[in-house]
């Protein structure tokens, strides 16, 4: 805590210093180290004009990657709601066509009891008591 306030404290002086410097400059119209402001400037400006250009490249760059990113979610969405629904259409069609798993609940009826009883009776023929 007291580094970031000692760098606080360190950045306000220096900007009332540049901000008096400068109003001191107007008042006596007077420029101070003139030759070293327009050096320093030309090379700002350079480095701001390299990075603008390797923004705009990345920016090219990242709409590219960008557009990529947006078609391969689709492509994946799309795929994923083929595969779901190609599910589906096949647990239908084999619900349809009598090959899906049946399952028993509970015991069968007396009717379905005697019958299959019955049944029974007919392939092994009459039984003679």
């Amino acid at each position: 805590m007291t580094i970031l306030l000692t760098l606080f404290i360190l950045s306000l002086v220096c900007i009332i210093s540049v901000l008096s410097l400068k109003y001191w400059e107007d008042k006596k119209h007077v420029v101070l180290f003139a030759r070293a402001r327009t050096n320093a400037d030309m090379r700002t400006r350079r480095f701001f004009d390299r990075i603008a250009s390797d923004t705009k490249e990345r920016v090219h760059s990242g709409f590219h990657f960008s557009l990529h990113a947006i078609m391969h979610g689709l492509h994946t969405s799309v795929t994923y709601i083929k595969q779901s629904t190609e599910r589906r259409l096949v647990r239908v069609l084999n619900f349809i066509r009598g090959r899906g798993s049946h399952k028993q609940t509970g015991s069968a009826s007396f009717f379905l009891r005697r019958i299959a009883h019955h049944k029974e009776q007919m392939q092994n023929g009459p039984i003679d008591n």
